[in-house]
Order: structure tokens, then sequence, then C-alpha cells
């Protein structure tokens, strides 16, 4: 985040590109992860799965300068970055940052919810 001005700094092969990167690199995940649980090495499985997250989480708060986490908790705009402004770090909570991450999270853990009582009342049952 912040690091184009503006959208007309952003190429737009790297617009067109990022999105397919991300698909194809999700798909490699999963069937990693398929391949380690049909060859029963779990602790491989839980490993890769671990590890993608922990490396996502690696590029977004250090990233590739280590101002990774200023850009992320920012409140402000690309602008503001820019000219230097300074937010408080409480402002990030009421920032469309946080409500995009929070409405993003709440998406992702609704599935996972539903799944992981459906696995408890399986496994349960045996």
């Amino acid at each position: 985040m912040f690091v184009a001005k503006d959208y007309s700094d952003i190429p737009a092969w790297v617009v067109a590109i990022y999105p397919i990167a991300v698909l194809i690199l999700g798909a490699l995940g999963f069937y990693v992860t398929y391949f380690f649980l049909i060859k029963e090495k779990h602790f491989a499985a839980i490993a890769q799965v671990i590890g993608s997250v922990t490396a996502a989480l690696f590029l977004v708060t250090i990233g590739w300068d280590g101002t990774g986490y200023k850009r992320l908790l920012y409140a402000g705009t690309g602008t503001d970055w820019a000219n230097g402004l300074v937010y408080p770090l409480t402002d990030f909570f009421t920032s469309p940052v946080s409500s995009t991450l929070m409405w993003l999270e709440a998406l992702a853990l609704i599935p996972y919810a539903f799944i992981f009582i459906k696995w408890a009342r399986e496994n349960k049952a045996t």
C-alpha cells in the first residue's frame, strides 16, 4: 500500500498479473496440502499451511523495505503518506482499511467455523 502515489503510477501489467498470481499460488497451496494429506503426511500438510500464512504475514508486516507494518496500519490515504502526514495508531481502527480487513476476516471465518463444527461432529460420532 501507498508505494504508488496514485493509480497512474501502477503499470497495467502489474494490475493484470497480480490476481492471476494469487489464484495460481492459492491453487498450488491447496494442491500441495492435498498431496501431503493423500500421502498421510499430516505434519507436512499442517506445516505447509502454517508456513504459507507465516510467509504472507511476514511480507505484509515487513515488506521489501522494512516499513510494511507502517503502511498496513496507516489511517490516511496515499497522498497523505506521500506528504508525510502522521496519524496516531488508534486512527487505524476507524479507517477504511481496518473495516475492509474486518469484513474480509469475517467472510473467511464464517465458512471455517461451519467446517470446524461439521468436522467436530463427525469426529465425535466415531
